[in-house]
């Protein structure tokens, strides 16, 4: 069947999610904020191989933390459903999830404490093991305090309280920020051991006390909510467990592609690589983390939409992955190629003066860098499909494949450490990372969600070709503004990224190009990727004052 005849939709619809895509980007732009200047903070302070540390400690918390990842994904949608079909499903769901939350918490503290046992194995520089056992120690009580209230927690997105959401997670993503500059700048701890060790004690303490402010706002509107961890009653787990389970390999999957490469690189190069890695695939995140702001909260909605049922509900389901592919497409393809064009520039402006060894660092960042972004742009585009079919309950639908990438990319990156060319080893585990998601997530899971929805799979898929056409005019426009000043070699694409190179850099010609980048990119988007309606909707977001000023003034002038 066709992609139907896009529809105007209810406004209060409308202006829920205007509301949503709102609240989460003032989210993001907040946490993105955050992130860079937490960064070249902990370079500055740390220095190259602490941060590494902190990089290779964050993907063995990341595997660690696999629950919490379970939670946190499959909460929503169990939560949605039994919420919204009344108050005594509601209770029996909500006391179910939190025996389930108990136990994963209990699996947690067991997984952290088999990855303290495994961290003499790994490449730790001298004198800094025992404070990586007492960072890692602080995380997973604060990780497994995460799990215990996420069935309370999660109660923020299932009610579509968005604002507040937003406000909170952005709070709790402001304590390693707040961490960094009391222990860095306020007592002026100097030693990096030390310094690891009560940043993971102080990062996770003011995190815990996050966790619980949410939850006093929580069950001051709702008692429900308050944590119970009474029986539940019989069958009320089996209930849950239904497309939680599946979701659980959706989340392990996924989980696999982000932190088995830092652990690969540990193994194989060491810390500095690891220090690569981390800063890299900071930067390419900020692409997914772009497109987030379209997309989340949408599994709550469809989780809604699917409880209602009705062919009404159905087309409601249809019109929200299509706009919302459209408009993760016209974000993530620009955010892509701009990071993927400018990320020697950008890496060596936002950490370049920090690193202390930048030989070691900078090339295999950028090169880390670029693979990553075409990965990064796909998965942003495909999350589209797997949130909102997830929230109408088709995570059946999508798993296996879903599953079939997440054992197959860090194989595959670990045999390719071991064919490339000694100066590509770096990049292994990025090239399988890309191949999964450029191949599998981008044209397997758009064939799936086209099935569930009753959709073309064409038209999902041409949903971001036009896109993809505006962004190459754009990146052509801003390349040629370089070519014309002489300043193409400061992307580093020939001569590869030096010190040199970069001090050389000239920011004016750079900034000029990253400006006719966007503003070209932005003008053939509105011109050739978007529809009709589509233009029609953004043009009803001018002011209406500001419309009438406007035909004021052709009034009088004539």
């Amino acid at each position: 069947m066709s992609n139907p005849p896009a529809a105007q939709a209810p406004k209060s619809e409308l202006r829920g999610h205007a509301v949503r895509i709102f609240a989460n980007y003032a989210r993001l732009g907040s946490t993105l904020t955050i992130g860079i200047l937490v960064v070249p903070l902990m370079f500055r302070w740390l220095g190259d191989e602490a941060f590494g540390l902190v990089a290779l400690l964050g993907a063995n918390i990341g595997l660690a933390a696999i629950f919490r990842q379970i939670m946190q994904q499959s909460l929503v949608r169990e939560l949605g459903s039994a919420y919204h079909a009344g108050d005594q499903p509601f209770r029996r769901a909500f006391a179910a999830l939190y025996r389930l939350s108990l136990i994963f918490a209990i699996l947690t503290a067991l997984t952290f404490g088999a990855v303290i046992a495994t961290l003499p194995l790994f490449k730790i520089p001298d004198g800094m093991l025992t404070a990586t056992v007492w960072f890692v120690v602080a995380q997973g009580v604060q990780t497994a305090a995460m799990i215990l209230f996420s069935p309370t927690l999660n109660m923020y997105l299932v009610v579509e309280r968005f604002v507040a959401y937003s406000v909170w997670f952005v709070t709790l993503r402001a304590t390693q920020l707040v961490a960094v500059l009391l222990l860095g700048w306020g007592l002026r701890i100097e030693d990096p051991a030390s310094g690891l060790l009560w940043l993971g004690v102080v990062w996770s303490g003011l995190s815990i006390l996050v966790y619980l402010a949410g939850m006093i706002d929580l069950i001051a509107r709702d008692r429900r909510l308050m944590p119970t961890f009474r029986r539940p009653e019989p069958g009320a787990i089996r209930e849950v467990m239904g497309t939680f389970s599946w979701n659980s390999g959706v989340q392990i999957a996924m989980n696999l592609h982000e932190q088995i490469p830092p652990v690969l690189l540990n193994l194989v190069l060491g810390p500095l690589a690891n220090a690569a890695w981390g800063v890299g695939f900071r930067l390419v995140a900020y692409i997914r983390m772009a497109t987030t702001g379209m997309q989340f909260g949408s599994d709550a909605v469809s989780a809604r939409l699917a409880k209602e049922g009705g062919d009404e509900a159905r087309a409601k389901l249809q019109r929200l992955v299509n706009i919302q592919t459209r408009l993760t497409s016209v974000v993530a393809l620009p955010a892509g190629m701009g990071v993927f064009l400018y990320a020697y520039p950008i890496l060596h402006l936002w950490v370049g003066g920090q690193v202390e060894d930048y030989a070691a660092v900078m090339p295999d960042a950028v090169l880390m860098t670029r693979v990553l972004a075409a990965a990064l742009a796909a998965r942003a585009i495909s999350d589209t499909w797997v949130i909102v079919l997830y929230g109408a309950g088709f995570v059946r639908s999508y798993a296996p494949l879903v599953i079939t990438g997440g054992a197959i990319a860090p194989l595959a990156g670990l045999v390719l450490m071991f064919v490339l060319p000694d100066h590509l080893v770096a990049i292994g585990p990025a090239i399988s990372f890309t191949a999964v998601f450029c191949g599998l997530h981008l044209f397997g899971i758009p064939i799936v969600a086209a099935k569930c929805l009753h959709l073309s799979p064409a038209g999902l898929l041409g949903s971001f070709t036009r896109p993809l056409l505006a962004v190459a005019i754009g990146a052509a426009a801003g390349l040629g503004v370089l070519f014309a000043t002489g300043d193409a070699t400061s992307l580093g694409f020939g001569t590869g990224p030096s010190e040199a190179l970069g001090n050389a850099m000239r920011p004016i010609p750079l900034l000029g190009s990253m400006a006719v980048f966007g503003t070209v990119t932005m003008g053939a988007i509105f011109a050739v990727a978007l529809r009709a309606d589509d233009r029609q909707r953004l043009l009803r977001l001018v002011p209406a004052r500001f419309q009438r000023s406007k035909t004021t003034s052709t009034t009088t002038a004539q």
